[in-house]
């Protein structure tokens, strides 16, 4: 007979607080945008993976010349090598397994709170990637078992 030793574990938080977090890319795919104002641009939808809970955060990087401080400052957080004034392409498999330090803020959305990044610090200390499990597509309510 199976045994299990109660620990009282709690699920995983539907929110986490506003703070500073270590998020791993996941998932990460190659899309257009629908926005109004870039509408027709490239974007990558990425997933995020908090390292010390599991949850999932959502962002995107709509390569549009308004947003392109955006995609510096992630490029910057997750240690992608990049020079001034390089040209980056930017493949979404490429992007799976790295990881960098933002600030979570808490945002209400369509009267829904979710997690968003408020910040890619670029000034923290850099992480290693860490290679992907390929049975772990992030979601954590999909284990086969």
């Amino acid at each position: 007979m199976p045994k299990h030793k109660f620990g009282n574990a709690q699920p995983i938080p539907d929110l986490l607080e506003e703070g500073d977090y270590i998020l791993r890319v996941v998932d990460c795919e190659e899309t257009i945008s629908k926005g109004r104002k870039t509408n027709g641009a490239d974007q990558l939808e990425l997933k995020l993976k908090e390292e010390s809970t599991g949850k999932i955060i959502y962002e995107t990087l709509i390569f549009d010349e308004s947003l392109e401080w955006k995609i510096d400052c992630f490029i910057q957080c997750f240690g992608i090598k990049a020079q001034e004034g390089q040209d980056l392409e930017l493949e979404a498999d490429d992007m799976i397994g790295l990881r960098g330090w933002v600030a979570l803020k808490v945002e209400e959305y369509n009267d829904k709170k979710r997690n968003r990044v408020a910040v890619f610090y670029t000034d923290k200390e850099k992480l290693e990637a860490i290679e992907p499990d390929p049975f772990d597509d992030g979601d954590d309510e999909n284990v086969p078992f």
